[in-house]
């Protein structure tokens, strides 16, 4: 059961008038007074880049809860990749904030696309990331907004939609739960360690392989779960729900904004040749410091061949 009231990492900050009416007013209507998903535009002071990103996901996030359970037909990406109308309008409310705030950034999101390469300050936005979740009636979905100046993270939200939570981080000042701080798991044995995964969307072609894999963790981990947004579960590393986590073959929109709340919050990040892991990396794998170097170390090791080839 999501909390009726939770703290608002961004109390006592105020909007100009001008974005609440006409940038956010457009996209509110969730009753839940939760951090992430507040009803109306929310209480912030946008000139940071921090209280932007807030803005930002709270956008998405508004569009996103008050469709959840319906029956949406979605179109498909690939064979296993759905996108909804939800997705899109979601991608367009987080827009419509970032173009108000900051016009001269450039945007890169799932849906809408936008500048690929690591140059200048780029926008980083996943609009709805657990979205086979998001149509089968599964909570874990979130909305995710992260920036980037080159090849450094800025600032990052992640927000768990249906519980209405609200992760956040800014460069050196740490990462917040619902504005308290949060740090990353302090375990130091693996088999004492649970580690949260996920699987590329070429399952249905290599799926063994990565089966395989999961496999010889479950063998050294106390367990290992697969909830189905990596944008969320990035976070729950960053709060210590999540003692590490690994993917294969994911995507910058996925990890933009979870690299610097698991960075921020003490945690270690590597793809599979290099450590840390840049947005622009496509396997991940990031830990608390107790578990990271055997967890690293493990997940090279069973990698796919496929995926070794690829690095």
């Amino acid at each position: 059961m999501m909390p009726d009231h939770a703290p608002d990492a961004t109390a006592g900050l105020r909007a100009p008038a001008r974005i609440h009416s006409r940038v956010l007013g457009a996209h509110s209507g969730l009753s839940a007074k939760q951090p992430g998903v507040t009803s109306g535009a929310p209480d912030v002071d946008l000139r940071t880049d921090l209280d932007v990103a807030i803005a930002a996901a709270r956008a998405g996030a508004r569009v996103v809860r008050p469709s959840f359970g319906r029956d949406i037909d979605p179109d498909l990406k690939s064979v296993v990749d759905p996108v909804t109308e939800v997705d899109r309008a979601a991608e367009a409310a987080i827009r419509e904030v970032l173009t108000a705030m900051r016009p001269e950034d450039e945007v890169l999101g799932e849906e809408g696309g936008g500048q690929t390469e690591a140059v200048g300050r780029r926008w980083i936005v996943d609009p709805l990331d657990g979205t086979v979740n998001f149509l089968h009636g599964h909570p874990h979905v979130s909305t995710s907004v992260g920036l980037w100046d080159g090849d450094e993270p800025v600032a990052g939200v992640v927000v768990d939609v249906m519980r209405g939570e609200m992760f956040t981080a800014a460069r050196g000042q740490g990462a917040h739960l619902d504005g308290r701080p949060i740090r990353v798991s302090s375990k130091t044995r693996l088999q004492e360690c649970l580690v949260g995964t996920g699987f590329p969307y070429d399952r249905h072609l290599n799926g063994p392989a990565y089966t395989a894999a999961a496999g010889e963790v479950m063998k050294r981990a106390r367990d290992i779960r697969r909830l189905g947004s990596a944008a969320l579960d990035f976070a729950w590393v960053a709060c210590g729900r999540f003692d590490g986590f690994w993917e294969f073959g994911i995507y910058p929109w996925d990890v933009a904004a979870g690299l610097l709340l698991v960075e921020e919050a003490g945690g270690l990040t590597a793809d599979m040749t290099t450590s840390p892991a840049t947005v622009d990396s496509t396997h991940f794998i990031i830990a608390g410091p107790g578990i990271f170097e055997p967890l690293v170390d493990l997940i090279r090791s069973v990698a796919p061949p496929h995926v070794r080839a690829g690095t």
